[in-house]
Order: C-alpha cells, then structure tokens, then sequence
C-alpha cells in the first residue's frame, strides 16, 4: 500500500488528505493500484486550494502536470488542472532560461581556464526526468575549484554579474571568508541568481566536509554543444542525500529526485555506493535517505539495499522529525519548530570533530564583520578580540527593529 494511504490516514490521524493524495499522484501514472488509491482519495472531501499550497510548497508542479495529463479521467477539477498547467508552462520557460545561463557562465569560465562543474539545476533535471523543466531551481548552483573563486568572480563581475554579497577587499579577509563560508551569489540581467559554491562541507553538520574533487576525472554531460562537468553519479547520489538531510528533507521534491536516482543505479552497484558514503562519513545520511524513500515511495528500493537498511540504526527520531516538518503549517518551513529541533538533534547527534569544527566557526571573524569594519590585513588579528561587540551589536540592533515593527 503507498505511504499515507486512507487506513495509514485514519489510525495515526497525521497526514492531512491532500498530502496523501499527492503522494498518490506523484507515483508512476502506470501503477494501477496507485490509480485506485487516488480515485478513492479524490472521492473524498479534498480541498483544493490546500492541495494546490501543497504541490507549490513541495516544487512538484511539473511532474504533477505530467502525471496528471496521462490520467484524464481522474476526478481533478478543471480549475486545479488549468492552475497546474499555468505553473508548468511557465516552470518550462524558466528551465530553458537557467539552461541558457549555465551554458553561458561555463562558457565564460571555461575560456578563463578555471574549473567548474554543475550542481543540480537543469542537468540534473534532464538527467533523472528526461526534462530540463521537470525540476523547478531558484538558482543555478556551479561547484568551482578555490584557488580560481578570485578568477572567477572578476570575470563575472567583468560581465555584468552582479554580486549579493560583500566580498571581503583583502587578501587575508577574502581567504578567511573562504575558510568559514561556502558559496558566493550573483544577479544576472535576466534575474536569474548564481550560486557559486567552492566547497560542500561548510554547514552547521559538518557533513561533507572532506568531500575533494577530482577535476581530472570528471563525467562531462552536453547542453547547447557545450560539455559541462558533473559529479560522477555515485558523488552526486550521496550529495543529494546529504543535501535533503542538511534541510531536513521538507520538500517533497528531493525524495522524489532519491527514489528515481535509486532506481537508476545498478543493483552491483550499491556495495561501492556504500563504501563511498562510509569513506565520506555520510552512512547515516545515505541510510535516511533509503528509509524515507521506502516510506513515501514504497517499491523504490531493491532488495539487496531493503535487507541493509534493516541494519541501520538512528533513524526513528530523524523520520519522525521529517515527517512533522513536511506537513508544518508554518509559511516557511525553515522556521517551523520540527525543522529547528530536527537542526539542532542532528548537531548533538554528530561526530565530535563535525562539532568541534562548527563551533570554533563561530569564531572566526564573518564577512558582517569585515563589512562593518574594514581592516587592512596586517590587523586582521583585532577581528577576534572585535567579533563579540560586533555580533551584540547585530543581535540588538534586531531587537530594537523587531520591537518597532510591532
């Protein structure tokens, strides 16, 4: 029976309908019982408008709407087929737009001899879907090597990219910035934001944060004639499960992108994913990810990784936790209090060098902090002794700003 079904509904008293009827959806249009299910759920008293907030909130428009187009007769009301349509149409220009803009910016980076590669965004989305525009992305997400980030800004500067974020002006800031951030931002004409990330690892959790590429030995995909590096699939895999576990997996969308990976790799090839995410330190992240896959997606999984996933341990608490943060009512669901808890479990519950690491970050001087007072490099070291005032500064400035606003 799919997870979340009408008898699953009824005794645990949880999920709301539309939720259960949206998983239904999103399985494969040809699964006859799933077809059934959603008949059944449809004949109940579904309120539309929350369904519609639901398939918004998870970023599933696109494959909804394809589901959907393969089963006419079901009894979806015009009204809601027309609103998901709308969004899928305007998903498509949106995914040819960011294709566009990658292959521009790889283009630029290219010809300047730094290297980069694509995380996520379209290649994946044609990767998992056949579809550049079957994965709704905010942002282009590109993976560059650290010694060409100063490269590599110039040259979007240069083009007419404009950065969000205030770089640090010296030597020492900009490299201390590197050291205890992960990703830089930048505006295109078109709107279009890029995240220009130079490592995994920098987040609260520590996880992937050994994570080293081999720029030599790169899979390459193609868009537009122009080759585009990529993680190998096994890397990407597991960067996926970690990236769901970092947000607490409260999108739909990133589990469905799991479940159809998983069905794409090769049942001999799992002993080396395996090894991978123990080489990593990423088992546990792995482990959530297969049983959260299960449980939505029941059938996703391929026996020889079911009879491992009853070895694994921890994972009753995390799943709870995911699944109260992906039905909060909260408008953003970073804020609700199943996401913060689950935070804030999974920091207690990590390695003690991943703790370590996260709370000697808190020292190191922040890029706020060199905004607010800028120093030259030879007195770098007075950030340490200034970084304490700097932050009650911040805190309460946002008291008072929060206390006027009411």
């Amino acid at each position: 029976m799919l997870f979340g079904g009408q008898q699953e509904r009824t005794k645990t008293n949880k999920w709301p309908l539309e939720l259960d009827l949206l998983l239904a959806l999103l399985q494969s249009p040809d699964d006859a019982g799933a077809n059934v299910q959603i008949r059944n759920l449809c004949a109940d008293n579904v309120n539309w408008q929350t369904f519609t907030e639901l398939v918004c909130r998870h970023r599933v428009w696109p494959l909804l709407h394809r589901n959907l187009m393969r089963l006419p007769d079901i009894p979806v009301p015009v009204e809601t087929r027309a609103e998901l349509k709308a969004l899928a149409r305007r998903n498509a220009h949106t995914a040819l737009a960011m294709g566009a803009e990658l292959v521009k910016v790889v283009r630029l980076l290219d010809n300047e001899g730094a290297s980069v590669l694509s995380l996520k965004g379209p290649l994946l989305s044609r990767q998992l879907y056949g579809d550049l525009g079957m994965r709704p992305c905010r942002d282009l997400d590109l993976l560059l090597a650290p010694k060409d980030f100063e490269k590599t800004n110039r040259v979007l500067v240069v083009a007419g990219y404009k950065c969000l974020d205030q770089l640090p002006a010296t030597c020492r800031s900009l490299l201390a910035h590197m050291q205890n951030s992960q990703h830089a931002s930048y505006l295109a004409d078109n709107g279009i934001v890029i995240e220009v990330h130079w490592c995994l690892g920098k987040n609260a959790l520590g996880i992937l944060e050994d994570f080293v590429v081999d720029w030599n030995n790169l899979p390459v995909q193609v868009l537009s004639g122009v080759p585009i590096k990529v993680l190998h699939d096994y890397d990407n895999f597991l960067y996926l499960c970690c990236h769901g576990a970092i947000h607490c997996w409260f999108r739909l969308r990133w589990l469905v992108d799991i479940s159809l990976f998983i069905g794409s790799i090769e049942s001999q090839a799992w002993p080396d994913i395996l090894s991978r995410a123990e080489q990593l330190g990423v088992s546990r992240h792995l482990h959530e990810a297969l049983a959260l896959a299960a449980l939505f997606f029941p059938g996703s999984l391929p026996g020889e990784v079911k009879s491992f996933m009853k070895q694994s341990h921890g994972l009753v608490w995390r799943i709870a936790l995911t699944q109260k943060a992906m039905v909060a009512d909260e408008l953003i669901p970073q804020l609700s209090s199943a996401y913060l808890i689950h935070k804030c479990k999974r920091f207690l519950s990590a390695e003690g060098i991943s703790k370590g690491r996260f709370l000697l970050s808190h020292l190191q001087p922040k890029m706020c902090d060199m905004a607010a007072v800028p120093l030259p490099d030879w007195l770098y070291p007075l950030y340490y002794l200034l970084r304490p005032f700097l932050w009650f500064g911040r805190v309460s400035g946002l008291s008072s700003q929060s206390k006027r606003s009411r």
